[in-house]
């Protein structure tokens, strides 16, 4: 992994909360401030698909070991999980499972988008 590839996932990431943040702007006024940003963790993460983490059917994905950057962002009580730049899933800080979510950042092991609805409690 290059320097570039850690850039690349991270803009790619700041990018998707930024556009979810000035929709919200946009459609519940002038009085919804922009909240700070925060990068909480960014990782080398190995996947065993292509799909990294995206895949709910594992023989479409195709099987290959694949290391991809996972980005955590933090913006007010929530962390919004990011593989590769693309967005996965959002989890609460005052989820019920979020023990088990800041043991997974801790290990650098995030879960897949299909198993972490059942792990962390997560977010629509």
């Amino acid at each position: 992994m290059i320097v570039g590839d850690v850039v690349r996932a991270i803009n790619a990431s700041f990018l998707h909360t930024t556009k979810e943040l000035i929709h919200n702007v946009k459609h519940k006024g002038p009085e919804y401030l922009l909240p700070e940003i925060i990068c909480y963790a960014v990782f080398p993460q190995t996947w065993t698909s292509v799909a990294l983490g995206f895949a709910t059917n594992r023989l479409v994905a195709g099987r290959a070991m694949c290391v991809a950057y996972t980005v955590i962002l933090q913006i007010d009580f929530l962390y919004y999980v990011y593989f590769n730049g693309r967005f996965a899933y959002k989890c609460g800080k005052e989820g019920e499972n979020i023990d088990q979510f800041l043991e997974d950042i801790a290990s650098r092991e995030m879960a897949s988008v299909e198993v972490a609805q059942k792990r962390y409690g997560l977010i629509d």
